[in-house]
């Protein structure tokens, strides 16, 4: 696709403290991203419940490293909003391939360790080899507990879902699926066998392929509450995803145009 949106919701002073300050450059191709002001404030406070947008340039050619590895500059705006912070904890539903594109891999080498979820038994056995100090699981991840037909794009990993609505779109345009039965969970379930106990959950990264609600819905933010949520909210993402954290998270919404 041709523009990514992602949000990012988190602590209102952990956000703004950080991102309206944020004009590092991304490559020496872009001067780096613009700051949108704080377009709102429904809630108490100086920042609680406000929205920053940030449009970010033409990508440039950081690729695959050597220092940042994702898609759309995720890691290299969670770097930033956790400048300060040498280790953490992450979570990554969705988590898809450990080395291309990912949103978790600068973390991984800078030290910090967490939980990567995701059901193509391929990619978690990649997973069990590049991060063997982090939690891999291979389920998926939505608001019920079972087995479901799990749609698995042959060529392009990233596009795979539960959704077969997404999968049939795809399809129309020529991806090919496979469909395989994987176990099915909440993010909830995940997070008391594996992360009870642990003093923060620094991140969360969801990004499902249409599936994004249905995991913020099976998640007990009484229980668990990371500091700061990544979302995908582009088609087929719904865009939902944005109340789903109520009023006490800022929002950032990144968008990369290219």
């Amino acid at each position: 696709p041709e523009d990514r949106d992602h949000l990012l919701f988190g602590e209102p002073r952990l956000l703004h403290g950080s991102l309206t300050r944020l004009r590092a450059p991304f490559s020496q191709a872009s001067a780096g991203p613009k700051i949108g002001r704080q377009v709102r404030s429904p809630t108490t406070g100086p920042t609680a419940g406000s929205s920053v947008s940030i449009t970010c340039p033409v990508r440039g050619e950081f690729g695959n490293g050597p220092t940042y590895y994702s898609q759309f500059y995720e890691d290299y705006i969670l770097g930033y909003v956790f400048k300060a912070q040498k280790a953490g904890f992450y979570v990554d539903v969705g988590a898809n391939d450990p080395d291309d594109a990912s949103v978790t891999k600068y973390f991984y080498l800078a030290g910090w360790r967490g939980i990567n979820i995701e059901p193509i038994p391929n990619l978690v056995a990649k997973l069990n080899t590049s991060r063997p100090e982090d939690v891999n699981r291979g389920v998926a991840i939505s608001d019920t507990t079972g087995e479901l037909t799990f749609y698995k794009a042959v060529r392009f990993s990233g596009l795979s879902t539960l959704d077969r609505s997404v999968a049939a779109e795809h399809k129309a345009r020529g991806i090919e699926f496979q469909e395989i039965k994987v176990p099915v969970t909440t993010l909830s379930a995940v997070l008391d066998e594996h992360a009870k106990g642990r003093p923060e959950i620094t991140f969360l990264n969801v990004d499902v392929e249409g599936l994004e609600q249905k995991v913020f819905s099976g998640l007990d933010f009484s229980r668990h509450r990371p500091r700061v949520i990544m979302a995908e909210s582009t088609p087929p993402s719904p865009r939902s995803t944005r109340t789903v954290c109520g009023s006490r998270f800022s929002r950032v919404t990144a968008t990369s145009s290219r």
